[in-house]
């Protein structure tokens, strides 16, 4: 089954509302000399929202192959999230981090495939058929 771009493309659009908002605000936070853990730990569960969000919102157009669509999401999402966390640091002579790359990417799509999971199921009770669950090996 192949994916559908514009499931893909609409998933993305919403996680980025919240996605975008959160990177910038935490280049802005990691400017500061007195920076607060507590604020960047906000930001950071902010943006893994926005991931997840992009996977609700592609998992609940596409019940059919959920996870999937909403892995694709987050991970689209992912990319100028990417390029604006990128821009922020190079600003900063900070430098890029290649830990902090993989993680994000994992942490978007591991919030795309739960979100995607949910949006599927949500879907699937709203049209009134069971979800389908995968059995257990």
């Amino acid at each position: 089954m192949s994916l559908d771009r514009l499931v893909v493309a609409r998933g993305a659009a919403a996680g980025l509302l919240l996605a975008v908002p959160a990177t910038i605000a935490n280049g802005i936070l990691a400017d500061q000399e007195d920076r607060s853990a507590g604020w960047s730990l906000v930001t950071l569960v902010v943006l893994v929202a926005g991931f997840a969000v992009a996977g609700v919102s592609a998992g609940h157009e596409r019940p059919d192959d959920g996870r999937r669509h909403g892995v694709a999401a987050a991970l689209v999402a992912f990319v100028p999230v990417q390029a604006l966390a990128i821009v922020n640091r190079l600003d900063r002579d900070a430098g890029f981090s290649a830990f902090s790359f993989l993680l994000t990417a994992l942490l978007a799509a591991g919030a795309g495939a739960v979100g995607g999971a949910l949006g599927a199921r949500r879907a699937a009770r709203r049209s009134g058929a069971t979800p389908t669950r995968r059995s257990a090996p």
